[in-house]
C-alpha cells in the first residue's frame, strides 16, 4: 500500500508472488475503504487491459477497454454517471484481423435508447430506437431484413450467395393480423396461414405441404391433420 497526493490508499494486486506483474492499480478513500479514484486493470503482458474513474465505489465517467493482445487498440467505450450506464456505448470488434466500430448506442440510467449494429463492411445491420419504437434490420448488402409497403409487413431471408426471399407476409387487419408464411428453402413455398375468426380473437391457421396444399387446420376445436396430404 501507498498513499496517494490526495491522501488515499493506492492499492495494487498482482498475477505472480514475486509482485512484478500488476493485474489491478486503483485508490481507496481511507475512510469508507470504498474504491474512489482513477482505476487500471492490466493484461499478462503489461499493457493496460481496463482504464476509468470511481466515485466512491461506482463507476463514473468515460471507462475505456482495450485489446487484451496488447496492440493498445480501444475495443469498447462506455460513460457512466455513479454506476450507471448514461451515454456513448461503443464497441470495436475483430474481423479478419482488423478491428471494425460494430456497436454504437446511447444509455441513459442504464436504459437502452438507441443502438446501430454493423457489419464488418461497415454497413448498418440493426438499428434500434426504443423512444420512438423503433427496430430495423438489414443483411450485409442493406436491403432489409424486414420492411412495411403500404401497411403490409414483409420479412426476408437470404442465404450468402442466393437471393432475397420473403420468409412472412402480415397484414394487420381488425381484430387482428393474417399472416403468410413461407419456406425459403423451398424457393418461396407457402407453408402456412393464420389469421382470426370474424369478430373473436381466435386464431386459425393451416399448414402446407410441398406442393402447395393443406394438410393441417388448427383453431379453437383443436388441431386436425388429414391423412392423405398428396
Amino acid at each position: 500500500l501507498t498513499l496517494s497526493a490526495n491522501g488515499q490508499e493506492v492499492i495494487r494486486e498482482y498475477y505472480d508472488i514475486a509482485r512484478t506483474k500488476v493485474k489491478y492499480e486503483y485508490q481507496v478513500d481511507n475512510s469508507s475503504k470504498a474504491k474512489n479514484g482513477p482505476y487500471k486493470s492490466f493484461s499478462t503482458t503489461g499493457t493496460v487491459y481496463e482504464a476509468g474513474t470511481y466515485k466512491m465505489g461506482k463507476k463514473h465517467g468515460e471507462w475505456k477497454g482495450y485489446d487484451e493482445y496488447g496492440s493498445g487498440q480501444v475495443t469498447n467505450i462506455i460513460t457512466y454517471t455513479e454506476g450507471a450506464m448514461n451515454g456513448v456505448y461503443k464497441q470495436w470488434c475483430f474481423n479478419a484481423g482488423k478491428m471494425f466500430l460494430c456497436r454504437d448506442s446511447y444509455y441513459r440510467d442504464d436504459a437502452e435508447i438507441r443502438t446501430k449494429l454493423y457489419y464488418p463492411n461497415g454497413q448498418l445491420q440493426k438499428e434500434l430506437d426504443t423512444e420512438h419504437g423503433t427496430l430495423n434490420n438489414y443483411f450485409e448488402d442493406g436491403k432489409p431484413a424486414e420492411e412495411t409497403i403500404n401497411g403490409v409487413h414483409y420479412s426476408y431471408f437470404q442465404s450468402a450467395d442466393g437471393p432475397r426471399l420473403v420468409t412472412s407476409i402480415r397484414i394487420d387487419t381488425v381484430p387482428c393480423a393474417i399472416r403468410y408464411e413461407y419456406e425459403p428453402y423451398r424457393t418461396g413455398q407457402l407453408v402456412g396461414i393464420s389469421f382470426c375468426e370474424s369478430g373473436t380473437e381466435g386464431y386459425r391457421s393451416f399448414d402446407y405441404n410441398v406442393i402447395g396444399r393443406p394438410v393441417c387446420h388448427s383453431g379453437k376445436e383443436g388441431r386436425t391433420c388429414l391423412l392423405d396430404s398428396t
